[in-house]
C-alpha cells in the first residue's frame, strides 16, 4: 500500500526562486484527466498542499490549473492510485503587499532597479512604447490597500493628498528614494501577506498628482 491508500493524491509546492523546500501551496486547483484530455473531477489543495482523489478512470492523468503567468511543473503526470505521491510545483504565484496609511494615498510599489519618480508615473499604451514595470492603488477607507505582485524585492513610495489653499496636492514620502518593502522575496498569496506603512512625509514635498 502506497502513501496514499487507494486513493490517488499528490501536493502543490511553491517553485518560485527562494520558495524553501517543500513549502506547499494551499487552494490550488488539481485536474484529473481521462485519456482524451477532459477535466472528469477537481480536487483543491488543503494548507498542507496536499490533494486526493477517490477513484481514477484508466489512463488518466493531472494536470495542475495554473492561472495567467503561472506554470507547473510537471506540466502533467500519469495518474497511479496508491503507490506514489503526484507532486507538482506551481512558479509565478502572485505575492501581496498590504500598505497602510491614510484614505486617498497614492501608493506606487517598484521593483529594485526600477527608475526613480518625483511623481506618479503615467502609462503609456501607444504602440511602440513600454508601460514601466511598476504597481500601483490607492488607500481607501479601510486604511490599506492590496497590491498583488510577482515575487521579488520592492520599495514603497507614497503620494499623500494634503489640502492646500482649496485645491488638493500630494506630499511624496519619502521625498527622495524608496522605502525598502519588508521580508525581501514575498511569499505568494496564501501567506501572510507583507504589511508596510507609507512613510511620514516631507512637509517640504507637496507636488501636484498629474492627471492619469
Amino acid at each position: 500500500m502506497g502513501p496514499c491508500g487507494t486513493n490517488l493524491c499528490g501536493r502543490v509546492f511553491k517553485g518560485d526562486l527562494g520558495a524553501a523546500a517543500q513549502d506547499p501551496l494551499e487552494d490550488i486547483i488539481v485536474e484529473l484527466r481521462d485519456s482524451n484530455g477532459v477535466v472528469v473531477q477537481t480536487a483543491m489543495t488543503a494548507a498542507d498542499g496536499l490533494y486526493s482523489f477517490a477513484s481514477s478512470p484508466a489512463n488518466a492523468y493531472l494536470t495542475v490549473s495554473a492561472g495567467r503567468n503561472q506554470v507547473a511543473s510537471p506540466g502533467r503526470r500519469t495518474a497511479a492510485p496508491g503507490n506514489q505521491y503526484h507532486d507538482f510545483t506551481l512558479s509565478g504565484v502572485p505575492a501581496r503587499i498590504t500598505v497602510t496609511g491614510p484614505p486617498g494615498t497614492f501608493v506606487l510599489i517598484t521593483p529594485a532597479g526600477a527608475p526613480f519618480y518625483a511623481t506618479p508615473p503615467t502609462i503609456d499604451f501607444r504602440a511602440g512604447t513600454t508601460p514601466p514595470p511598476v504597481y500601483s492603488g490607492a488607500i481607501g477607507l479601510s486604511g490599506q490597500a492590496d497590491i498583488r505582485v510577482p515575487r521579488g524585492a520592492y520599495g514603497l513610495t507614497c503620494w499623500e493628498p494634503v489640502e492646500t489653499s482649496g485645491q488638493t496636492q500630494y506630499v511624496r514620502a519619502p521625498s527622495s528614494g524608496v522605502m525598502a518593502v519588508p521580508g525581501g522575496v514575498l511569499e505568494p498569496q496564501n501567506d501572510p501577506p507583507a504589511v508596510v506603512a507609507c512613510p511620514q512625509p516631507d512637509a517640504f514635498s507637496i507636488s501636484p498628482l498629474p492627471p492619469s
